[in-house]
């Protein structure tokens, strides 16, 4: 649910380079950073070990008390709710450069448009006809919306209640209080597996939550409004004729993945910092920053290799302005060896 700052928001797979020397679009895209898979899965496996649990506790037990393996189930859900409230904080204290990604991860959820009505009000009727079409969404649809809404709600009143009925002899309406939040969030977390990973159209997007990536397509199409605001430079790059440009002039820009700061820097200081595998961190706010600005010429790069080792050579080389920056990475690290 939430941003890593080990992982660029906007980054592309790298792939192979066509005869014409230019990088073509990756076909997959970057949809959730390392720490937004882990805090997803911290809640995530804890809230249906627990909601598993209390359907046998209070669907089989409470009918059968003296039935078997009772206090295991007890034990379980008790193991799996100690889980809930120690791993997701632990997350975010671990990456607690992240924590304006978080906020605007809990704004987009918490922020709605006219867009985001309209979805939901034809999402069913979308489901049945190919001839509805669905608005445009941003980095989280209406029902992903609502699902997130929920966490926030339930999460920390399900644990407070949770605790007052651990001790025994306690009021009956914290516990009355705990069952009736866990038959409110039922529903958003059986939709939420569904469309996740058995809905044909839409469990395309499950790999985000595994590898991080996801397919270019499904992004443009399923979150069109966040795919153009993060990748549809990509093509407007790409238009861009190659033009001579000095190599001594050449600078390279990072961006933060956390506050957008940029910073513009040489070549020569960057590939050292590869070189060294030294992280560099954003003067603003602290975060990882990324490559936004790059080149993939091998030429261009032996000749950046040649200053750093003191060599002179001025000529103007002809580069293309459309570059990966993760190809470019993996390609300035095999001239170093």
């Amino acid at each position: 649910m939430f941003g890593d700052r080990n992982d660029a928001p906007n980054i592309e797979k790298p792939c192979e380079s066509d005869q014409t020397g230019q990088q073509p679009l990756s076909s997959v895209v970057l949809r959730f950073g390392t720490s937004e898979r882990m805090l997803h899965w911290t809640i995530a496996i804890p809230f249906v070990v627990c909601l598993l649990t209390a359907v046998v506790l209070v669907a089989v037990y409470n009918l059968a008390p003296l039935l078997g393996f009772r206090d295991l189930f007890s034990w379980v859900h008790r193991i799996a709710g100690v889980l809930l409230i120690i791993l997701p904080p632990y997350v975010v204290i671990r990456h607690w450069r992240d924590y304006k990604a978080y906020f605007r991860n809990i704004k987009e959820a918490w922020v709605w448009r006219k867009s985001d009505v309209k979805w939901l009000f034809l999402m069913g009727p979308a489901t049945f006809s190919k001839n509805v079409s669905l608005p445009e969404q941003g980095k989280f649809n209406a029902g992903q919306k609502l699902n997130f809404m929920m966490v926030t709600i339930t999460y920390p009143l399900l644990i407070i209640t949770g605790l007052m009925i651990w001790p025994p002899g306690i009021p009956l309406w914290p516990w009355l209080v705990h069952f009736a939040l866990a038959v409110f969030a039922t529903p958003f977390v059986l939709g939420h597996i569904y469309m996740a990973a058995v809905n044909p159209s839409t469990r395309k997007s499950f790999t985000g939550m595994v590898t991080g990536f996801v397919d270019r397509q499904y992004a443009k199409h399923h979150h069109g409004r966040w795919y153009r605001e993060n990748f549809e430079g990509d093509q407007k790059i790409e238009e861009h004729p190659a033009e001579a440009v000095d190599p001594s002039r050449l600078r390279a820009v990072m961006r933060c993945s956390s506050c957008n700061e940029s910073l513009s820097t040489s070549w020569s200081w960057l590939l050292r910092k590869i070189s060294e595998v030294d992280r560099i961190f954003c003067p603003n706010c602290g975060m990882g920053m990324s490559l936004i600005s790059a080149i993939n010429d091998p030429k261009l790069l032996r000749w950046l290799l040649a200053q750093l080792q003191g060599k002179s050579d001025r000529d103007t080389l002809v580069i293309s302005r459309r570059a990966s920056p993760v190809t470019e990475h993996h390609e300035s690290k095999r001239l170093i060896k």
